[in-house]
């Protein structure tokens, strides 16, 4: 869950030609599916300060902030659920938040994470890889769950989250702490993200699309509102 702050205006020298974009990362002691239930301090844990500037740094590329000099956007993301694909999601849910609460952007930052299996090999390699159909364990996972990010054990996979602008075509993250063989698997491994990013830019416009239509329609007074009451169901119109 993502909430924005609009543009507040500040006196501060450093933000004379453009806002500052602030982001607060807070998961919730419920939210890890391992039943880890330990509060942690958001501004002392190194992952989760580590977690928060790669948000921000994703989406300052996206967001216009010379449009608003003097000013700071703060985003305020609360993780209630976290059963992998952390970082990935809160870029999407942090995006969806700008564009909802009108601050102007490029393109739509969409985030998605690639895992590589301890038996990754490239496709149709040149170095003896095979042309054949890839087995499941030797193929890159799009948007991986906690559960398979870690059933690996000790043999650690490749984790590669990415974040792109796909209108422009431009990559705004990529960070892989794993030691890849060759530079062709990371290539490939980059190409399977970028490719999970381009559907969650697809959902991501559907939905604000929908949103839109339904902003149109509650200004024009032709909006609905379930209203449930003590079990009740009801639809009002107006």
């Amino acid at each position: 869950m993502s909430s924005i702050s609009c543009p507040i205006l500040m006196f501060d020298k450093t933000a004379m030609n453009s806002a500052i974009l602030e982001v607060q990362l807070r998961p919730v002691p419920y939210a890890p599916s391992t039943g880890d239930r330990r509060q942690v301090n958001p501004q002392s844990d190194r992952r989760i300060v580590e977690q928060a500037t790669l948000i921000r740094r994703a989406l300052e590329a996206g967001v216009l902030l010379r449009l608003h000099p003097r000013s700071r956007i703060s985003i305020d993301i609360t993780v209630l659920a976290d059963d992998g694909g952390r970082l990935s999601a809160a870029i999407n849910a942090s995006c969806l938040a700008l564009v909802d609460a009108g601050i102007p952007m490029r393109d739509l930052v969409c985030a998605c994470a690639v895992v590589a299996p301890p038996g990754f090999t490239v496709a149709n390699s040149s170095d003896g890889g095979s042309d054949g159909p890839s087995s499941p364990e030797s193929t890159a996972l799009i948007d991986p769950n906690r559960k398979e990010i870690q059933r690996y054990g000790y043999d650690a996979p490749a984790h590669l989250p990415v974040a792109a602008m796909p209108q422009l075509g431009s990559v705004v993250l990529a960070q892989c702490e794993s030691r890849l063989g060759d530079i062709s698997a990371a290539a490939e491994l980059l190409e399977a993200a970028l490719v999970g990013c381009q559907s969650v830019f697809d959902i991501m416009r559907a939905s604000l699309t929908e949103r839109a239509g339904r902003l149109i329609s509650a200004k024009g007074g032709n909006a609905s509102v379930n209203v449930i009451f003590s079990g009740c169901e009801g639809e009002v119109q107006g």
